[in-house]
């Protein structure tokens, strides 16, 4: 998945995730939920060296869901898809 800057100039659509990473480590992960309205999730990211960077936040069934993020810069995220 890749996210870009809000200020990005995207073609319309109807809707994007997105997600937020805060300096203190936690993030808000905004996706459609079951009934196609956004929601939040908050969670965590944290840095785990040599490059490598990991999101992690729960999931509506209880779980914890982890995400590698792949490479990032100033203009893009790209993170792995769940599964």
């Amino acid at each position: 998945m890749v996210f870009r800057p809000r200020d990005y100039a995207f073609r319309p659509a109807r809707w994007r995730d997105a997600i937020e990473l805060r300096a203190d480590g936690t993030c808000v992960w905004h996706g459609s939920g079951p009934d196609d309205r956004g929601q939040a999730v908050e969670g965590h990211w944290e840095d785990l060296g040599n490059g490598r960077a990991q999101i992690t936040f729960p999931t509506a069934e209880g779980q914890t869901s982890h995400r590698r993020i792949q490479t990032w810069s100033a203009d893009k995220l790209i993170v792995e898809k769940e599964g």
